[in-house]
């Protein structure tokens, strides 16, 4: 993400780093994408969500993470004119 990469990216499933994430338990990689500002809650074209994604494949810590109260964002960048 510093380089860069765009947190809100979707593939042809719309599926996103997110549900990546929380489908392999990727607990730190979940919390940063949460914190740059990523959607936690998108659907993907089978209209699961990440919490689907953790749930099905037994991320009890991830699941769980759903359960908290979101931590601060970044915030977004603001735009200026030149």
């Amino acid at each position: 993400m510093r380089a860069g990469a765009d947190v809100h990216a979707r593939n042809t499933e719309n599926i996103t780093a997110v549900h990546t994430a929380a489908s392999k338990g990727f607990v730190p990689c979940l919390e940063a994408l949460i914190f740059a500002g990523a959607e936690v809650n998108g659907c993907g074209k089978r209209l699961c969500t990440p919490l689907h994604f953790a749930a099905h494949d037994g991320h009890l810590d991830c699941v769980q993470l759903y359960a908290q109260p979101l931590p601060p964002r970044k915030p977004a960048a603001s735009l200026t004119m030149a």
